[in-house]
């Protein structure tokens, strides 16, 4: 078929029945048509031979545009005589420019959604918003009390009391209310699930979209409250620079894609089994203590230091906190934490490949 073509299939069938009958294509568009329809599935042999045999003499519309090809009719007792004409098109720009900007509008769609379906639970949200500003408090006046004069390297009790308000902040996008996983449990266990893996859709990409609209709708009406609240208190003070700025939230970004796809990875484990509280507990134990969310990793033992910060936890509170801070260098983390988001994609399609033939639907 012609790439990008806006002539329906109707129209193809039109032009190619007028051409048989001695009407000329009144236009290059209509000739590249012409020359490319003639195929077993549009005319019946008859038409085919006769318009292969009028074909080679049709005008070439560019001499770049197409390199035409017609194969001879083979006669077989076990095979219709057919007769092909094949069509090379140029793949340019247009059709990778097609596929970004498909991508692009299926993500705005899936996250639109997932930030919309949010908006039902504001009663409930500004609990947990309220919860989370004291958790933070909590955590302030700990570690205030803790923290020597000398502090724990790069930082001073009222450095630790700014990252720990940035923090609170930044985990409703990386850590904070994900439903990722009990909502493929659930899928899962009534069955639903065999509809979703019917979407004309990739399903990893279905899940990541949907999952990082409701986040940012968590970070918008959740996590910037708490920060303005905490911020009074911390007295947190502002980046005086545009990269720090731009890092931040480019690690924040990416911090927030490697959270959903480790939950992802925990929720797709239901494909095995049904029952995921434990790898979820260890999910969080571990975005907790090695993503450094509610002390900075320094304050821990030097070889578990050097783990975590090389580990894919570090990215969703240590660092986006640490580049805010000034504290860190924006491209060597933000290359990290890109790698890292590219590991993460092949190991979760790979084990949703396998989960598709693993797939045993109960109930539904």
């Amino acid at each position: 078929m012609l790439i990008g073509s806006p002539i329906g299939r109707r129209r193809k069938r039109v032009l190619i029945h007028k051409y048989v009958e001695g009407v000329e294509p009144s236009s290059p568009r209509e000739t590249l048509v012409v020359q490319e329809c003639v195929a077993p599935d549009v005319l019946s042999e008859a038409s085919q031979r006769s318009a292969a045999n009028r074909i080679t003499s049709l005008p070439s519309p560019h001499p770049r545009s197409s390199v035409l090809q017609t194969r001879p009719c083979c006669d077989s007792l076990k095979k219709r005589a057919r007769c092909e004409l094949t069509v090379r098109l140029r793949r340019g720009r247009g059709r990778r420019c097609f596929r970004v900007h498909a991508a692009v509008k299926q993500w705005r769609v899936l996250a639109g959604k997932g930030f919309a379906r949010n908006l039902q639970y504001s009663a409930s949200h500004i609990v947990n918003t309220a919860a989370s500003v004291v958790f933070g408090l909590i955590y302030i006046y700990v570690w205030r009390a803790v923290t020597p004069e000398s502090g724990f390297g790069a930082y001073s009790s009222s450095m630790i009391a700014q990252y720990i308000c940035i923090n609170q902040t930044t985990a409703w996008l990386t850590q904070f209310g994900m439903k990722i996983r009990q909502r493929m449990v659930q899928s899962v266990r009534s069955g639903r699930i065999a509809v979703e893996l019917a979407r004309p859709m990739d399903f990893f990409w279905y899940n990541m979209d949907f999952e990082y609209g409701s986040q940012l709708y968590s970070l918008m009406f959740r996590g910037l409250p708490v920060g303005f609240a905490l911020s009074l208190l911390a007295q947190l003070r502002m980046p005086h620079s545009a990269i720090a700025w731009l890092g931040a939230l480019a690690s924040l970004a990416i911090g927030g894609y490697i959270g959903i796809a480790l939950n992802y990875l925990v929720g797709i484990s239901s494909f095995w089994t049904n029952e995921i509280r434990t790898l979820s507990w260890a999910l969080f134990s571990l975005e907790t203590f090695l993503g450094g969310l509610s002390m900075p990793l320094e304050v821990l033992p030097r070889p578990l230091e050097l783990l975590a910060k090389v580990s894919p936890f570090a990215h969703l509170a240590y660092y986006p906190a640490r580049i805010y801070m000034e504290l860190s260098e924006p491209a060597p983390v933000l290359a990290a934490g890109l790698a890292w988001a590219v590991v993460l994609t092949i190991a979760a399609r790979r084990v949703t490949f396998r989960a598709r033939r693993r797939l045993e639907v109960q109930g539904g």
